[in-house]
């Protein structure tokens, strides 16, 4: 640092001196123009311009140049017998004192003023470093310093923002809300609306805009108060945002395609059991019109139930797509039960053997959710407590919807061997799982999906074998009292 800055001072003290030698020639002159004027008196005070001229530019070096070299030739010019004299000599000592003071008080001053230059260059790097873009305005809302952060972000340099108004940095939509805050500010002093982090709009000088993150600080006196911005571009956090929930969209997706890849044998079984049903329906129906006299009313019968099974395999593959299909989150009012009670549908398909029950209460609220995710979530917890009630004997489900409070909670409980007590605390962690051939995704999932909604998911004792697992979402009521508040 002290190598680089060498040369600079060579040059300034150079200059000092210079400067301090050509003022006292300048006063020298004066002085010899005076000199009949004087008489036997010094006039050293002719060349306190000279040393005022070395102290400010160079302090004590240039002064002391002066002094010797004003002295000499203020004698030279006075004559040496002036010298003798005793107020002369008292002049000259208190021109010395008086030089060599204000030598030293320059050098204070240089110095004073070297280290605010380096004070002000270092506190200019420093914000220049800042990740953040920072820009200074006042009660007025008028520009007075801008980083190169903001620089970057903004588009402007600082030298043309210098002086506009802070709301040009913003669209108008946010333009009216910066200027009131800046009203309010004017009014009372008080930092208003500034208080805290907030998410607004930005807008670059070519008037694009961006997503960011704005906290603003007061600082200076009451007499000047200044604000400090500082602005975060979050355009990569939103996109990043976007790219997780695409790719958690993706998982869901991929979970419910999984879902169905597993239950395929069990879904073309019965599928196969309404369309043989209506094929047969439809050859009797042909045999009976080929005859003679067909008997009108037993073919119309077979007819109607050759429809119902096809309506019956038709409702199934409709409940397949629209569970495997891949769609934008859509969250809209819906009856729960209503909802609960066709996924539970579809996860049993094929489920002989178990008995099915419902415990679902009357004082239901509606509730606002995306229809296939939740439907997701209960088709999990009942394909797993199907799969943990293997070879048990007199399996039993039981599906329960009832409201608490300002939730709806959906309750799943089986009669199967459990979980193992060592699983019970992870039993939700993503790639955890007592199945052979399981993922260890579908709860991780299910979780994820009913935390987005704003309810929890857990697992609770049964009260004997078994598991029991529930989880909750908002009423629309609960939903509106919150936003209203």
């Amino acid at each position: 640092m002290t190598g680089w800055r060498w040369p600079a001072l060579v040059r300034r003290d150079g200059l000092a001196y210079l400067a301090a030698l050509v003022a006292l020639i300048a006063c020298l002159a004066a002085r010899a123009a005076a000199a009949p004027l004087l008489g036997d008196r010094s006039g050293l005070w002719l060349l306190v311009p000279a040393v005022f001229v070395g102290a400010t530019l160079g302090g004590l070096g240039p002064v002391l140049l002066v002094l010797v070299l004003g002295t000499l030739a203020t004698e030279a010019i006075a004559g040496a017998a002036v010298f003798t004299l005793p107020a002369n000599i008292l002049a000259v000592a208190i021109f010395l004192v008086f030089g060599v003071a204000s030598g030293l008080a320059g050098d204070g001053l240089r110095q004073w003023r070297r280290e605010r230059r380096e004070a002000a260059e270092d506190m200019r790097a420093l914000l220049d470093a800042m990740p953040d873009a920072m820009f200074v305005f006042d009660a007025q809302g008028r520009l007075h310093s801008f980083s190169a952060s903001a620089v970057a972000l903004f588009g402007w340099s600082e030298q043309e923002i210098t002086g506009r108004p802070v709301w040009g940095l913003f669209p108008a939509t946010a333009r009216d809300e910066i200027q009131t805050c800046m009203r309010a500010v004017e009014a009372d002093g008080a930092e208003g609306c500034f208080g805290g982090l907030r998410q607004l709009q930005g807008q670059r000088r070519d008037g694009s805009r961006f997503p960011m993150e704005l906290a603003v600080s007061r600082r200076g006196t009451a007499s000047e108060r200044l604000f400090t911005g500082f602005a975060r571009d979050l355009t990569e956090r939103f996109e990043e945002q976007r790219r997780f929930q695409a790719l958690e969209a993706d998982l869901m997706h991929l979970a419910r395609l999984n879902a169905m890849g597993q239950m395929a044998t069990t879904l073309a079984h019965e599928l196969n059991q309404p369309l043989a049903a209506a094929t047969n329906f439809m050859a009797a129906s042909e045999r009976l019109l080929d005859q003679p006299s067909p008997d009108l009313p037993v073919v119309t019968d077979a007819l109607r139930s050759s429809v119902k099974q096809m309506r019956r395999a038709g409702d199934i593959i409709q409940q397949m797509r629209s569970f495997i299909a891949k769609r934008e989150p859509a969250r809209i009012r819906e009856d729960l039960a209503e909802v609960v009670i066709e996924a539970v549908s579809l996860a049993m398909v094929g489920a002989d053997g178990i008995s099915l029950s419902y415990d679902i209460k009357p004082d239901l609220e509606p509730v606002v959710i995306d229809r296939v995710q939740i439907q997701q979530v209960v088709v999990n917890l009942v394909r797993n407590a199907r799969e943990a009630m293997v070879g048990i004997e007199c399996p039993a489900l039981s599906i329960g919807v009832r409201r608490v409070g300002n939730l709806m909670v959906v309750s799943v409980a089986d009669t199967g061997p459990g979980v193992a007590p060592d699983m019970v605390p992870r039993i939700l962690e993503a790639f955890v799982t007592s199945k052979p051939d399981g993922l260890g995704v579908g709860l991780s999932i299910s979780r994820g999906i009913v935390e987005s909604h704003g309810g929890t998911l857990w697992l609770e004792p049964a009260g004997g074998p078994g598991a029991v697992f529930s989880f909750t979402v908002s009423a629309v009521a609960a939903e509106t009292s919150v936003d209203a508040s």
